[in-house]
């Protein structure tokens, strides 16, 4: 009997979903870097998949964007048992979530 090949799974990352976000968001490196205190070169160098964020600097980028991270595909509370941590106040009463700003990445 012949095995099958498994296909490897296309996982999108939040990283992924991050530059997509910010790739569709019309708004330059340099608005998106100031209003979320990350230097520009550390935007655009993450754009070009030269370097990874912190989750804080993701958090501090994401909320710039509208985003809630804790609403995106692979959060740790998909997990069965994990704990959702409780949500953050925000000024906007329903967040954006990645699946949102890019509905194809779902």
């Amino acid at each position: 009997m012949k095995s099958k090949q498994r296909r490897p799974v296309q996982r999108v990352t939040l990283a992924d979903q991050l530059r997509a976000a910010i790739a569709n968001c019309n708004r330059s490196e340099y608005e998106i870097a100031t209003e979320s205190g990350v230097s520009q070169g550390s935007v655009t160098r993450f754009m070009r998949g030269e370097r990874d964020w912190t989750l804080g600097t993701a958090d501090h980028v994401a909320e710039v964007l509208g985003l809630d991270l804790a609403g995106a595909k692979y959060a740790p509370a998909s997990r069965p048992g994990a704990k959702r941590l409780p949500r953050r106040v925000t000024s906007s009463s329903s967040p954006a979530t990645t699946a949102d700003v890019v509905p194809e990445l779902n």
